[in-house]
């Protein structure tokens, strides 16, 4: 079943505006795919966690039958949108079948008169740190 997408919230230095599917450093906008700004909202709402690729085929595409590589593919798209390298992740990691995105929340400033809700501001981090 896939879940309706979060208000913007930030990603370190990014902003992330889900129902535009763009991410935002500041200087410039990168458009992800629908399907990976839904993966990206998936593993938001569930930072700090693994997530199990089954789980990610559930509730992101609505069944389980879809091949790892569509994850894979959709991971990939944020990484590169974010500048993250797989190697030295600052924002998603691959632990085994599944992804998590590292819980480095800064702060949750309050709700301003144009925003549909809070923004969530996080500070890069590597796995050393979380």
């Amino acid at each position: 079943m896939r879940k309706t997408r979060p208000s913007d919230s930030g990603i370190g230095s990014w902003s992330v505006h889900p129902s535009e599917f763009l991410v935002n450093d500041g200087r410039r906008d990168v458009r992800l795919e629908p399907r990976a700004m839904d993966v990206l909202c998936y593993l938001a709402r569930h930072r700090g966690t693994v997530v199990p690729n089954d789980e990610l085929k559930s509730e992101v595409w609505g069944t389980p039958h879809v091949v790892d590589a569509a994850v894979q593919r959709c991971i990939s798209q944020i990484r590169a949108g974010l500048g993250d390298d797989p190697a030295r992740p600052a924002f998603i990691e691959t632990m085994g079948h599944g992804h998590r995105l590292l819980p480095c929340l800064v702060r949750v400033e309050p709700v301003r008169a144009d925003q549909r809700g809070p923004t969530l501001v996080f500070a890069p981090c590597s796995t050393a740190l979380a």
